[in-house]
């Protein structure tokens, strides 16, 4: 089960705030309650050599619990989300195209909107009609709801 949702656009982390966004979605894996998967009953153990803020019993949609060391860079992070992601020559971080399972990647945008370039970001489209987009704007992402009519 579960909706999917389709995102076209994209959004760009320009190359002096890569490192920062990293470090943001890197942190998120200690905001538990945000996480949507997990495991009943709780009976993993971190490994001792572990060096994430994650729990082996807790995660993200989709996601290793353990992401925030599996994953070198936030080009990597943001694939493992669900979105196609490039970093460009010039060391900026692009990302695109989401067709997924709705799930946790609302989180991962607003972690980086603080690091990403102003504008119009994702156009999205729900598997039931429904479209909305995302804005980037004072280091925020906000979703504006809407129709769409042809005239």
């Amino acid at each position: 089960m579960g909706y999917y949702v389709t995102a076209n656009g994209e959004i760009t982390v320009p190359a002096a705030n890569v490192e920062a966004a990293y470090r943001a979605v890197c942190a998120l894996n200690a905001r538990h309650e945000l996480k949507n998967g997990g495991r009943s009953p709780a009976n993993e153990t971190k490994p001792a050599d572990s060096r994430s803020n994650g729990d082996p019993n807790k995660w993200f949609s989709w996601m290793a619990w353990n992401y925030d060391e599996t994953c070198a860079t936030l080009t990597e992070v943001f694939t493992e989300v669900g979105f196609d992601t490039v970093t460009a020559d010039n060391g900026d971080v692009i990302i695109g195209y989401y067709d997924s399972k709705t799930g946790n990647e609302g989180d991962f945008l607003d972690a980086v909107a603080p690091y990403a370039a102003p504008g119009v970001g994702h156009y999205w489209r729900g598997e039931s009609g429904e479209q909305w987009r995302d804005t980037y704007e004072n280091g925020k992402r906000e979703e504006h709801y809407g129709t769409v009519i042809y005239g």
